[in-house]
């Protein structure tokens, strides 16, 4: 569920959810709305990571509720959720390509392939953290 947890804390860092910074576009402001009052149909307002959510508008930077945001995206019925998945890709969609950090490594090896032929495979692996 990590994905989803570092779109969420992308978005807090963008500047979603902060009336006061004005940083990201209403697309974004209204996706994460989205989001939020999904994560609330699936369990309830006091759910914890609505909660979490709450607690990050305040001070994104709180690992104490990142951790419990993470922990609880992981469980049902938020890890299982469609329509949740659908609109946190909204979300990332309408969020500055600079807000969502992305990564790839990039492995080069030489060895067999499954032909034995000696191949050289490199695997790419992008993900949103």
């Amino acid at each position: 569920m990590e994905p989803i947890t570092g779109i969420l804390l992308s978005a807090l860092a963008a500047g979603v959810g902060d009336a006061t910074r004005q940083t990201v576009t209403r697309a974004a402001e209204d996706a994460y709305a989205a989001v939020k009052k999904r994560l609330a149909a699936l369990g309830g307002e006091a759910a914890l990571p609505v909660a979490a959510l709450t607690h990050l508008e305040q001070n994104p930077a709180a690992a104490d509720w990142r951790g419990a945001l993470s922990t609880a995206l992981a469980v049902p019925p938020w890890s299982d959720d469609a329509e949740l998945r659908m609109l946190v890709e909204q979300l990332r969609a309408a969020l500055p390509p600079s807000a969502v950090h992305h990564t790839t490594i990039t492995s080069t090896g030489a060895g067999s392939a499954v032909g034995g032929d000696g191949a050289t495979v490199t695997v790419n692996n992008t993900w949103s953290r």
